[in-house]
């Protein structure tokens, strides 16, 4: 295999392209499909000096089964072409992209790297997750991140929730006074879940106008925390994209 070229490298951003493609493609089945909840407000609770009413999911459509078959074609091609890319400027059998936590993690992986030519070597290493100038927390790293999504994409499907709420708010009248309430507790819903509660005095009858939006997002508890499937896949996405044009410089012609 001669010296990668710049053709080369401009076949992986062609494979971030089609994965961008498809990202968009998710965001339009949602638009046009929506996410299936609907959600309805409990009567209203009083305490010693106000009253509160709480706005809960009471019905859940499932999602189509083959936005998590776009979503994962989506973090496969993302992971697929950092590996590429290393491929490239080291043809061995056992290259790869190593996306390592801890120091230790990255001994233990330097067999995967050990034709790689000395400049792209030191750039590898200077992006890894456990530096502290990327990122105080390792795990939140958008290349860690993306590799632990990757991975469980491998042995399950993505670790999608239900959905989350976006840009929502409540018009609130009471008293000759019209009011915005922001909802300020976003993230993922399930059946039963609560969107918001809004607090009144205790005698009122507010008007209260929902504008609830919502959208698709990761499980809280797996490596995306909760984040907007969309939204995350686009930082991935501009991310990686920055990771490929570190390595320019070593792609020649």
């Amino acid at each position: 295999m001669g010296s990668p070229t710049v053709s080369d490298l401009e076949a992986i951003i062609d494979r971030l392209q089609w994965s961008w493609d498809h990202q968009q493609r998710f965001k339009l089945i949602l638009v046009e499909q929506g996410v299936g909840y609907h959600w309805t407000p409990l009567p209203k609770v009083k305490t010693e000096s106000y009253c509160y009413i709480d706005f809960v999911i009471d019905e859940v459509t499932p999602l189509p089964d083959h936005l998590k078959f776009i979503i994962g074609d989506c973090i496969h091609s993302l992971r697929a072409s950092l590996d590429n890319l290393i491929y490239l400027l080291c043809p061995t059998d056992y290259a790869e992209f190593p996306i390592c936590k801890t120091s230790n993690q990255w001994e233990s992986n330097a067999r995967k790297i050990k034709a790689l030519p000395e400049d792209p070597a030191k750039v590898l290493y200077d992006l890894q997750p456990f530096h502290p100038k990327n990122g105080v927390d390792p795990e939140w790293n958008p290349l860690w991140v993306l590799d632990r999504l990757w991975n469980d994409d491998k042995h399950r499907a993505p670790h999608m929730a239900l959905g989350v709420t976006d840009t929502a708010t409540i018009e609130f009248g009471i008293g000759g006074g019209d009011f915005i309430w922001f909802v300020m507790n976003t993230g993922p819903l399930d059946l039963g879940s609560k969107i918001c509660r809004v607090w009144a005095p205790i005698d009122s009858e507010p008007d209260l106008v929902p504008h609830f939006a919502f959208e698709v997002a990761f499980d809280d508890f797996g490596p995306a925390r909760g984040g907007s499937v969309y939204y995350s896949l686009v930082n991935l996405h501009q991310r990686v994209a920055e990771v490929v044009e570190r390595f320019r410089p070593f792609f020649t012609g």
